[in-house]
């Protein structure tokens, strides 16, 4: 918790005016202690802002001339109480002001507001009225919008035309490196494979028949190293296909050809 020093409680009877963004920005680039502009009431009651001539007056963002006349707008605060704080961060340090609002406050200025344990805060005055400035709808009001729109709807990215052809390479995902590696490999195999004469291959199909009884194709396309439709058409003559069972899809000999028991 903080004391806030009251001792100027009648000191200041403030607005609290809020103004276009892009005025705003404009001041903030304003030196120090400069009139930012000039407040007339007309004899109708109303209130007129001009903006003072020696501000630079083109918008940052677009570069557009700013409107010079405004027209406020206010009403008195009834149902809230507003205050005008001042923040002092040391004895040799500038003062921020600060408004609170129901106890809760928010920055009134360009200055640090986050509080520390040596902070002095002291009461400036009361807000009472709320107002808002308007621009009159001007010409300069007008191109600004526009020239605001245009920059909006300008694309983040454009389409540039290459003088040169760049090669594009589209990545590829392990799975696809791993399918292409097996296709090569197997193209290697059958490259390699030669058909050899159908006595050999027998010769090499019983010697691997002993061993075992059940094989399946892959087993004896690499036991014999031959290409599968040649050995498929020696494995119909001497094998039998098992299509169900506990031996699916594997191959066997057949009764006349074994030289174990069945």
């Amino acid at each position: 918790m903080y004391s806030v020093d009251t001792t100027n409680t009648d000191q200041l009877d403030v607005w609290l005016v809020k103004v276009p963004k892009y005025i705003a920005n404009n001041w903030k680039n304003a030196p120090a202690k400069t009139e930012l502009g000039k407040l007339k009431r007309c004899q109708d009651g109303s209130y007129e802002f001009n903006l003072n001539e020696r501000i630079d007056k083109n918008n940052p963002e677009t570069s557009e001339k700013l409107p010079s006349q405004y027209k406020l707008s206010l009403n008195p605060i009834t149902h809230q109480k507003m205050v005008i704080l001042s923040q002092t961060k040391d004895p040799s340090g500038p003062t921020t002001n600060t408004s609170a609002q129901n106890g809760a406050s928010a920055s009134g200025g360009s200055g640090n507001n986050q509080s520390t344990a040596n902070d002095k805060i002291s009461f400036k005055g009361d807000v009472n009225f709320r107002g808002e400035l308007r621009t009159k709808g001007d010409t300069f009001y007008m191109n600004l919008k526009s020239s605001s729109i245009r920059a909006a709807a300008k694309p983040a990215m454009t389409t540039k035309v290459l003088e040169k052809h760049v090669n594009t390479y589209k990545p590829r995902g392990a799975t696809q490196l791993a399918h292409e590696a097996e296709l090569r490999k197997k193209k290697d195999e059958a490259r390699k494979t030669i058909r050899e004469d159908k006595e050999v291959v027998l010769e090499r199909l019983y010697r691997a028949f002993e061993k075992q009884q059940y094989y399946n194709i892959k087993d004896l396309v690499r036991i014999t190293n031959q290409p599968l439709p040649p050995l498929k058409e020696i494995l119909k003559e001497i094998c039998v296909y098992c299509s169900s069972g506990t031996h699916k899809n594997m191959w066997e000999l057949k009764p006349e050809y074994r030289h174990y028991k069945s």
